[in-house]
């Protein structure tokens, strides 16, 4: 199992009451590999459309997490999503349907070193 964090918005709704900053926007997101934690700053990478130049992934802080169950969001218990979970994310503004989330950092690279070759992600969700 890697502990890299990679996750997936794969639905983005508005719910009145909901949202951290107040808009009623709540993320869905699966994680695949590594976890995520309630109020952590994470990395938002959005697939570029077919010939356009990628744009560069900007920073977010996760304002809370939710759990669906029985029909009710919670609060997620220890403030943790972790790889093979789903959770509603709130508190993200600019994040859209298809694009990935990684922690800042989580490039591959050592630490104080850059890496001489560049890496490409891409999800494709279907």
């Amino acid at each position: 199992l890697n502990s890299s964090l990679l996750a997936l918005a794969f639905k983005v709704v508005h719910m009145k009451g909901r949202g951290g900053s107040g808009d009623g926007r709540v993320v869905f997101a699966r994680v695949y590999s590594g976890s995520l934690r309630d109020r952590e700053t994470i990395q938002v990478v959005s697939p570029p459309s077919p010939g356009e130049i990628p744009e560069r992934p900007r920073e977010e802080r996760i304002g809370g997490m939710l759990e669906l169950a029985g029909g009710r969001f919670d609060n997620i218990e220890g403030g943790e999503c972790k790889s093979g979970e789903v959770c509603a994310l709130v508190g993200l503004k600019t994040v859209v349907t298809g694009d990935t989330i990684v922690l800042p950092g989580d490039s591959g690279a050592s630490k104080g070193k850059k890496s001489k070759r560049t890496q490409h992600l891409e999800c494709v969700a279907g």
